[in-house]
């Protein structure tokens, strides 16, 4: 696909690399010659005006050639236009400088050097492009592996205290399986297409609901998240998991039970989240290696969203083991972008 020659980065790139392969000819054929930095100079105005003016050129029309056309026909207009461009430049530098060459062999040669370096470069943006895509298509593979994780005795518990309630309370039941069912579709929705906080803290309710249940009063959850933006982007199924360590390495290894704190912050545009249970001393470092999987799951996850900006730690002490969850505010567009 066309590169976005408008970015000031592709921009970037495209004046070094004309930059150094004017530098490499100049080097073979005026390599000490008296008059190398004039040759030099010249070979770069004309080499940079010429990479400018095509690149401006192909970024006014290039959503028009993504519209028509495949990466072949796109590779063909920016042969043609960069042949136009360089005919153009080649007729007002032979008119301005009137070298001792010939006309159409100052033309022909010109336009043969600039259609070699553009080809190559065509080629290696191809090559990039396919390289992207690979990548892309392998980050979905593996994030949708990583979504799709909710533990086997999840279920099988969550089975086993549907069965209990439909003799008992029907009604309940019913709901138990809504919830369970809302769960599991999250699990499978698309990923490209993000959650929002205000849906993953719904989840994490019914999740906790379910748990609630089997555990009775042994599982209390003290919650904290009013003052959270709930229209803020996060992957599917980020919380579910740390929730979910947090009442089987936690709450599940001590006969009393405990609390689960849910604490939830926005600073600036940033949103920062709390989550803690408590931890038996003798079970610390079982807790530690219980929550390792869950916690490299949820920050490859969030990596793939935010990149290095979210950040994902761990505070424990004797009593308590807590989950630190910081990550930013994407804007409207990448929000948009994204679902």
């Amino acid at each position: 696909m066309l590169p976005d020659l408008c970015s000031v980065r592709i921009l970037f790139f495209l004046v070094l690399a004309t930059e150094l392969v004017v530098l490499a000819m100049g080097l073979i054929a005026d390599a000490g010659n008296q008059y190398f930095w004039l040759r030099l100079g010249l070979r770069s105005l004309y080499s940079q005006w010429l990479a400018l003016t095509a690149a401006a050129i192909l970024c006014a029309t290039r959503p028009w050639l993504i519209g028509r056309f495949g990466p072949q026909g796109q590779s063909l207009a920016t042969l043609m236009a960069v042949a136009m461009v360089s005919l153009a430049l080649s007729d007002i530098s032979h008119r301005l400088m009137m070298p001792p060459e010939e006309y159409l062999l100052f033309l022909g040669r010109n336009l043969a050097v600039v259609m070699i370096f553009t080809g190559l470069l065509l080629r290696y943006l191809y090559v990039q492009y396919l390289h992207h895509i690979q990548a892309a298509a392998e980050a979905r593979a593996r994030l949708q592996a990583l979504q799709s994780r909710i533990r086997p005795h999840f279920l099988f518990n969550s089975m086993n205290t549907i069965a209990t309630l439909t003799r008992i309370n029907p009604k309940l039941a019913e709901t138990v399986v809504v919830d369970l069912a809302d769960l599991f579709r999250a699990s499978l929705l698309e990923i490209d297409k993000l959650s929002t906080l205000g849906e993953e803290l719904r989840l994490v309710r019914h999740y906790l609901d379910i748990e609630g249940l089997r555990l009775g009063k042994r599982l209390r959850v003290e919650w904290s998240v009013d003052g959270l933006p709930e229209e803020a982007a996060l992957p599917r199924l980020t919380l579910q998991p740390l929730l979910e360590n947090a009442v089987y390495h936690g709450i599940e290894k001590l006969p009393e039970g405990g609390i689960i704190r849910v604490i939830g912050d926005r600073q600036g545009d940033w949103i920062v989240i709390s989550l803690s249970n408590p931890i038996s001393s003798l079970d610390a470092e079982q807790q530690k290696k219980g929550q390792g999987m869950a916690l490299e799951n949820v920050r490859q996850r969030l990596h793939g969203v935010f990149g290095e900006c979210a950040r994902l730690t761990e505070v424990k002490d004797s009593a308590r083991y807590q989950i630190q969850l910081e990550f930013p505010l994407l804007a409207d567009e990448d929000s948009d972008r994204r679902r």
